[in-house]
């Protein structure tokens, strides 16, 4: 029998994936989703567990100059630029999901980090640590749930340039399986008895595919993902949990069940 990765859920938005936030406890994904017809950004909340839209239309007052910055539990930092001249200049403000109200709203503040149910900013020129769920100014840190560091159940690729070893030595592994002309560069990653590459072909309109292949070289999945494109992405797809999920033509978001 052909072995083939199990497709456990996709979804086709009307406007384009801009952003996706993780959940620091790796529940949910936040899905950033703009339309450009119209100037309007809805957010979407995919629920790992479910494979289902839990949230459909969560939408602001300020629905273009604004995008998500961090997302721990059930509450979401979004930023909106005050100035679309200043793109430096931020306002933030946290969302409660269950509630569907605004905890709090900080003007005129630089966030450097989250930090469990904290976060650390620079507000009147003086760095200060800040409450998650009030906003308020903290000096007591709960040091018993801190999130460090990068969102341990995703996993991202390595993205190899073109020109670098690593590239030649993928380049040419795929050139074997018949794909040529790879340009810009190539994202690889290994885990879950599987391979899986992302590579760009093209000219001046590149197309982008995927693929994954088991250990053996047998092809479990091949995607073009991306056509008539001017760029390459920073990263063309990521493993959430044992999970691949991509977004495809800029407005499909899929998720594939890896091999456990």
């Amino acid at each position: 029998m052909e072995r083939k990765l199990l497709p456990i859920f996709s979804h086709a938005f009307q406007g384009k994936i801009w952003n996706i936030v993780a959940e620091t406890h790796g529940k949910q994904l936040l899905l950033e989703v703009r339309n450009e017809s119209d100037f309007s950004t809805i957010f979407f909340v995919y629920d790992h567990a479910r494979h289902s839209l839990t949230i459909t239309d969560l939408s602001f007052d300020e629905n273009w100059w604004i995008g998500a910055s961090h997302f721990d539990r059930n509450i979401v930092v979004f930023h909106i630029f005050p100035e679309s001249e200043n793109p430096d200049q931020k306002e933030f403000f946290a969302f409660n999901l269950q509630d569907q109200q605004i905890l709090w709203h900080q003007k005129d503040l630089s966030i450097v980090e989250f930090e469990g149910d904290s976060f650390l900013a620079i507000k009147n020129e003086e760095t200060q640590r800040f409450d998650l769920t009030t906003g308020h100014p903290v000096t007591d840190v709960n040091t018993q749930d801190k999130t460090m560091g990068e969102n341990i159940f995703l996993k991202y690729p390595f993205h190899y340039p073109q020109g670098t070893d690593h590239f030649n030595t993928v380049q040419q592994f795929l050139s074997e399986l018949g794909q040529s002309n790879l340009q810009r560069g190539v994202d690889y990653f290994e885990a879950n008895g599987v391979v899986i590459l992302a590579w760009y072909t093209g000219g001046t309109k590149l197309a982008n595919d995927l693929m994954v292949m088991d250990m053996n070289k047998n092809v479990l999945l091949h995607e073009q993902i991306g056509h008539d494109l001017k760029g390459i992405s920073d990263r063309s797809f990521f493993v959430y949990h044992d999970t691949l999920i991509f977004v495809k033509d800029n407005t499909d978001f899929l998720s594939y069940q890896l091999p456990r």
